[in-house]
């Protein structure tokens, strides 16, 4: 009963509120107009795979919404690829950051976007795509995604999950839609126990839901990297045997408490040196940083 009222007002109010904003802030956003763009050949990349793809051989659809869960995601996809050298793997995304930088060489066979999350569009789909599994990266969790991936035989897992006391999925309201989005997923991988003990706690999940703690692949991908790479000196020479403070994925927010300390570790420490990574390294952000 409660599934079924969040999914109607979810479908009959929060669709196309979502929708409209979207189309509000392409108006204004490169990058959400680029998403909006890309998703117009969604269906028929999908078509077009299906022409070339052997229909007995499973297919796990991974899902990331941006770069940064993309590089979270390819340990999990190498891990697939080992266990099950026989599948496909069709890679998704939700924001153009992510889909725009795979690379010539994806580990996919395919790679698109995620259709916006409407009953319509997902149900299609997965009517096209017909795929075995769908694996998610950390707190990419749409609702309808979920609902309807039962209509349609798709098991769900969940990697790198994280739920923290005080995050707005845990409001009195929100938890209350998104315990019937978690309680739909076949398979959690928390990061830590706290995490375990959150979604128990906040979301009540039933006996189905399989629930195992296994770490964060954010730092499996790191380890990753760094056995593939040989040594490379990315930085100027003057760094090289220096102390280095490296922030990255910085956000315009972020500055007024890093700026600030770190101009009085520079003071204090003259040796100190310190490299700079902007998440969206816009010209405005980028102005602030060398101001």
């Amino acid at each position: 009963m409660k599934q079924a009222f969040w999914f109607g007002l979810y479908n009959l109010l929060f669709v196309p509120l979502g929708y409209l904003g979207i189309r509000v802030s392409g108006l204004f956003s490169h990058k959400v107009r680029a998403g909006i763009a890309g998703r117009k050949n969604l269906f028929s990349a999908i078509q077009a795979f299906n022409r070339t793809r052997e229909q007995s051989r499973p297919l796990f659809v991974v899902h990331c919404a941006s770069l940064g869960e993309y590089e979270m995601a390819q340990p999990v996809i190498a891990r697939l690829k080992e266990a099950h050298p026989e599948i496909y793997i069709a890679l998704t995304f939700f924001s153009p950051s992510g889909y725009e930088r795979v690379g010539e060489e994806p580990p996919a066979d395919l790679v698109t976007y995620l259709p916006f999350d409407s009953a319509l569009q997902v149900d299609r789909f997965y009517r096209l795509l017909r795929p075995d599994k769908l694996v998610l990266t950390s707190y990419e969790v749409w609702p309808n995604l979920i609902w309807l991936a039962a209509r349609h035989g798709v098991q769900i897992h969940l990697t790198s999950a994280r739920l923290q006391n005080g995050n707005a999925k845990t409001y009195p309201l929100i938890r209350s839609l998104y315990s019937t989005v978690y309680g739909n997923i076949d398979h959690i991988y928390p990061i830590t126990e706290e995490d375990r003990t959150n979604l128990q706690r906040y979301y009540h999940l039933p006996e189905s839901v399989q629930v195992t703690v296994a770490g964060n692949t954010r730092y499996d991908r790191v380890l990753q990297r760094a056995a593939g790479r040989q040594e490379q000196h990315l930085l100027p020479p003057a760094f090289r045997h220096a102390p280095t403070v490296i922030a990255g994925s910085i956000w315009p927010a972020d500055n007024r408490h890093l700026l600030p300390a770190l101009a009085v570790a520079v003071r204090d420490y003259p040796e100190l040196r310190v490299v700079l990574a902007p998440h969206e390294p816009s010209q405005a952000h980028l102005a602030e940083l060398t101001d």
